[in-house]
């Protein structure tokens, strides 16, 4: 089986209103499904934007809409058992270090 991730990835998201400029969707393996290295590591490569999995920053939104940012495995799997559906929904950005120091 597999886990569906909805990858929303956005240029400016430090708006009130930050709006995607790529969406992708993406299947992972359940049994990596709660490794965020994995995690970024794909995110990386399907969007194709020369991002570096250590330099993004990934958030899910939670029952009250806010961003909740998560950089380890064990709040990917908070982010994970608050999903609602069969779909998990990411948002990224690259990291500002990473336009300061590239």
């Amino acid at each position: 089986m597999s886990l569906t991730v909805k990858a929303f990835f956005y240029e400016d998201f430090g708006r009130d209103n930050p709006v995607a400029s790529e969406i992708r969707r993406l299947s992972i393996d359940t049994d990596v499904s709660s490794n965020y290295a994995y995690l970024t590591q794909k995110l990386a490569s399907v969007l194709s934007r020369g991002l570096k999995a250590n330099r993004i920053a990934t958030f899910w939104r939670d029952d009250e809409g806010d961003f909740v940012t998560f950089t380890s495995d064990e709040e990917l799997v908070e982010a994970l058992g608050s999903m609602t559906g069969d779909m998990f929904k990411v948002h990224v950005h690259r990291e500002l270090l990473d336009e300061i120091w590239d």
